[in-house]
């Protein structure tokens, strides 16, 4: 294992982990409110019954 140890982690290895958490719930969240505004739009546009 090339610069990588099992027992300790150094505390760049955490802050990166929860930087990538950040940036993947925050795409998430976008991602979500686009759909919800897409789908609000085009369910009044055309609506389904």
């Amino acid at each position: 294992g090339a610069g990588r140890d099992v027992t300790v982690e150094p505390p760049w290895v955490f802050a990166t982990l929860i930087a990538d958490g950040l940036r993947l719930a925050s795409v998430r969240l976008a991602a979500d409110l686009l759909l919800a505004i897409v789908g609000r739009e085009a369910a009044e546009v055309a609506p389904l019954h």
